[in-house]
């Protein structure tokens, strides 16, 4: 079926061009909300970002006051922190001095009298020298491998034994070089 219209065609122009206008208008009003939409969530978010700014800037602020009202005690504690590195750095890896002497006298026999102990210490590297006398080969030979099996002592060795004689009584002078084992790097205790 055929659809016959009766209406002038300047009517039905007109009518066209109203519905086209509406059409214009309908989209512009919507452009028109989105970019309203757009500039209040862009707005909101510049708001937002200023506050944080705010915030931040009033932190900062007080930060810079507090280290100009401690600038003195900072100054103090960048000295002592570069005191203590400088001495735990001339220290370096010193050995447990108190803790080999114990243990080197503790590992003595009686009969061994110690005259002289002498340790070193060069580049990591230490060396504790023990002068002294035995009665007997088997004290001396006792007393070197007690040292030996001592955790801290990494090698023993007897330099030299010399037999004297004084007084009707026999005696072994001896030297022996220790070698322990490398020490900790040295800390300071926080105080």
């Amino acid at each position: 079926m055929n659809t016959i219209s009766l209406l002038p065609p300047s009517i039905k122009s007109q009518h066209y061009v109203s519905n086209r206008f509406r059409t214009y208008y309908s989209i512009a009003a919507l452009l028109i909300s989105v970019m309203i939409a757009i500039i209040v969530l862009l707005a909101m978010n510049t708001m937002g970002s200023n506050l944080r700014l705010e915030k931040t800037k009033s932190q900062i602020y007080a930060l810079e006051t507090y280290i100009e009202s401690n600038k003195d005690l900072l100054t103090v504690q960048d000295h002592v922190n570069h005191l203590k590195a400088t001495i735990e750095k001339a220290m370096g890896k010193a050995p447990n001095w108190a803790e080999i002497l114990i243990y080197t006298g503790e590992a003595k026999p009686n009969d061994i009298i110690i005259d002289i102990i002498k340790g070193t210490y060069n580049d990591s590297k230490t060396i504790i020298t023990i002068n002294g006398r035995a009665y007997s080969q088997e004290s001396l030979v006792y007393y070197i491998k007690m040292l030996d099996d001592l955790e801290i002592i990494q090698d023993v060795k007897c330099n030299y034994t010399r037999q004297s004689s004084a007084d009707n009584d026999t005696t072994l002078e001896f030297e022996i070089l220790i070698f322990p084992h490398e020490g900790q790097q040295f800390q300071l205790e926080d105080i």
